[in-house]
């Protein structure tokens, strides 16, 4: 006779099952640990990559406002010196917009600054 596929007999029984239940629970019980630490791996990591994700923003962050001042800067160069041969236009960009001096110079400076970081094709990133 089997018990849940346990042999399971009149004489034995209690032993047996005694037997395999300390059996299952010392099995569950290291799966339970190897589980907790796991998680406790996961979280650990998880905890790291939100910090990481924190900076990150905070990099961001400070790169939009400086961009936004240099943005800032150019317009009111362009206001005050329309004259000036850095906004010569040289031609007509990708989306229509001049392509002036000061663009090139841009361009230039992204591509360059681009490739030093290890960005293969930087004017697949910028319009052009």
């Amino acid at each position: 006779m089997t018990f849940w596929g346990w042999p399971f007999d009149h004489h034995g029984r209690q032993d047996n099952l005694t037997y395999r239940a300390a059996v299952a629970l010392g099995a569950y019980q290291a799966e339970l640990q190897q589980a907790r630490a796991d998680i406790a791996a996961l979280e650990k990591e998880l905890n790291q990559a939100r910090r990481k994700i924190a900076y990150l923003r905070l990099r961001l962050a400070l790169e939009w406002s400086a961009s936004q001042a240099h943005r800032a800067v150019v317009d009111a160069f362009q206001r005050q010196h329309r004259n000036s041969p850095l906004l010569s236009i040289r031609g007509v960009l990708k989306n229509g917009q001049p392509r002036r001096h000061t663009t090139e110079i841009w361009m230039a400076r992204f591509d360059s600054a681009a490739r030093e970081l290890g960005l293969p094709n930087p004017e697949d990133h910028r319009v052009s």
